[in-house]
């Protein structure tokens, strides 16, 4: 199960009334041991600006920057970031967008987590990979998932996910039962609420939230 959790980038990791959206990953088979190698995640694409926050230093973001643990990116309105790591994991940042990195670069296993204070990010994980759990945590709710495609967005109206491929399972900090998202549904949590049951989400909202996340 992946989880999701917004913060902003110079405001404490956990925030009261926060949704944690959990997506469940399930483990992949025919992958070799290269697979569990050290990953390796860098800035692959750049537009408008965006800047690095690492170890309290600010940074502008470049094209083929290594990216470390914990580096926390921020996009400025109009600006869009994408990052590549080794092991073909792709996450696409929106523009005013502020997500910490966590344990996603420079590991050496398939875990990853993540989180997301604000914005929105597109997540596009290869189909093999190693059996290991991806987390992204917003405000609102908890996400973990494997060989997925998908996006959350966090705003102060709560957290929406939606899946492209694969499946996602979401629930709302405030607990309750976890809600598994299929292909073309989405889910929208409120602060201190648990997650709904997903819905089908209709071509306009779909195109918009893929366009924000889309070079």
């Amino acid at each position: 199960m992946l989880h999701i959790s917004p913060a902003r980038a110079l405001r404490p990791a956990r925030r009261l009334g926060a949704l944690a959206l959990a997506v469940g990953i399930l483990s992949a088979t025919g992958f070799t041991a290269a697979a569990q190698s050290v990953r390796t995640c860098t800035v692959s694409r750049l537009v408008g600006e965006s800047v690095v926050v690492r170890e309290g230093i600010y940074s502008r973001l470049e094209p083929r920057l290594r990216l470390r643990p914990n580096d926390r990116v921020n996009t400025n309105a109009g600006a869009k970031l994408e990052i590549t790591c080794s092991d073909g994991i792709i996450v696409v940042v929106g523009e005013s967008s502020t997500l910490d990195l966590g344990h996603l670069a420079e590991q050496g296993t398939a875990d990853a987590a993540l989180e997301l204070l604000e914005g929105i990010v597109r997540f596009i994980l290869p189909e093999r990979r190693p059996a290991g759990r991806f987390e992204l945590t917003t405000p609102t709710a908890v996400a973990s998932v494997r060989s997925t495609e998908w996006l959350a967005q966090s705003t102060a109206r709560g957290t929406a996910v939606f899946v492209v491929r694969g499946r996602v399972a979401v629930q709302g900090r405030a607990g309750g039962a976890a809600t598994e998202l299929q292909p073309g549904e989405g889910v929208d949590v409120a602060p201190g609420a648990v997650a709904p049951p997903a819905v089908r989400w209709g071509q306009a909202r779909i195109d918009r939230a893929l366009a924000a996340v889309t070079f």
